[in-house]
């Protein structure tokens, strides 16, 4: 079970897609013709890669979207050992949003988490029902540099995932969105990832 628990309790988890291939060559044509129409933006303050996350393209169909985020999900939740987690119903999930990014040499991000106002989850309701982002997904679509630029920080701890030589291209990250993180400048140019955030269903809601 490949992850990193932090002392605070929030963690990473990560795995890598065995169809990665396949899902490659469905999804980059997608990217290649959103990012030909002028949907890309930098939104943030102080880094210089691009994005799509104010758009919030659904641009993973239910068969990809099984494959890179929920089996992930499903995974985690059989293998880390937490009472909290392994308590919890795959079938109780969601995306809520869901973007890409793309970095050229020298691009980086930084340090954020996906809380809505950095200090508390976001509340959405689904289908009638009250349901909180609990969760964050990373999948590296595309990165030909051997070291993920990828560094997640609990505390004061640090986790740079460029030491992690299995956390490359094809590789699902999954975290809290309560979790700081950041992108180191990349190295090679072209990276692209997706990103989503995910809302679980608390029946005590």
């Amino acid at each position: 079970m490949p992850h990193l628990r932090f002392p605070s309790g929030e963690y990473v988890y990560w795995t890598r897609l065995d169809e990665h291939e396949r899902i490659k060559g469905e999804l980059l044509p997608v990217v290649i013709d959103k990012m030909k129409n002028g949907c890309m933006e930098n939104p943030f303050k102080k880094c210089t890669m691009k994005t799509t996350i104010t758009h919030n393209y659904k641009l993973l169909n239910r068969e990809q979207l099984q494959k890179v985020l929920f089996e992930p999900l499903r995974k985690m939740f059989s293998e880390i050992d937490d009472s909290y987690i392994k308590n919890m119903d795959i079938y109780k999930t969601c995306v809520t949003t869901q973007w890409f990014n793309f970095y050229e040499k020298g691009d980086f991000q930084e340090v954020h988490s996906h809380l809505q106002n950095d200090n508390q989850m976001q509340e959405v309701i689904i289908d009638g029902k009250f349901c909180k982002e609990v969760f964050s997904a990373v999948y590296i679509l595309h990165d030909k540099s051997t070291e993920n630029s990828l560094v997640f920080k609990g505390g004061d701890i640090v986790f740079d995932t460029s030491k992690q030589s299995d956390i490359q291209e094809g590789c699902v990250l999954l975290f809290p969105t309560s979790l700081k993180h950041e992108v180191r400048p990349v190295v090679v140019p072209g990276r692209i990832t997706f990103a989503f955030n995910v809302a679980y269903h608390f029946s005590e809601m």
